[in-house]
């Protein structure tokens, strides 16, 4: 019975087509956010996913409710769009997008709209496999999602602010 109504649950938002989903070719140079939690940090090659900062703070602009929360539910990170009990930090990056890769459920190194593909086995559960987040609430697609080792990512240097004065500063212009 429990399991019966997961699968039901589970299936309640229709998953996106990668048919429907444009992805665009993105600028040479491009400044990228890591939204995650306040303590959690990652090694040198690790890889982390990332969006389109001016993408990010244009969501955040154009959207009635502007809260940490929403913002983690577009990014497939939340469910529910009232704000976490923990903090969370955005990290910027300055970068090329030679430094990119696209999380795509297909081949590891095609390229699409100017920027090659990863390898499918890092797809995380922020995405939808056609190169977006997908909001968990939903079921819709999010941003365009990109991948960078940190090392890549943070050559230019970065950085980092508490989620909440993102928030604050992207929705005060």
């Amino acid at each position: 019975m429990i399991v019966w109504m997961w699968l039901a649950l589970a299936g309640a938002a229709e998953p996106v087509s990668c048919n429907e989903v444009s992805l665009p070719s993105p600028e040479q140079a491009l400044s990228v956010a890591w939204v995650s939690p306040a303590g959690q940090s990652v090694k040198r090659n690790a890889r982390v996913q990332v969006v389109s900062t001016a993408e990010l703070r244009r969501f955040m602009v154009t959207h009635e409710d502007r809260t940490v929360g929403r913002m983690l539910r577009v990014l497939g990170m939340r469910k529910r769009d009232g704000d976490p009990n923990k903090r969370y930090k955005v990290t910027v990056f300055d970068v090329s997008s030679a430094e990119l890769c696209r999380p795509l459920d297909s081949e590891d190194g095609a390229v699409l709209a100017g920027i090659r593909t990863c390898d499918k086995t890092n797809l995380g559960r922020h995405t939808n496999g056609c190169g977006t987040t997908v909001d968990h609430q939903t079921g819709d697609a999010g941003l365009v999602l990109y991948q960078g080792t940190w090392a890549d990512l943070a050559r230019n240097g970065f950085c980092v602010l508490p989620a909440q004065r993102f928030v604050s500063a992207a929705t005060e212009r």
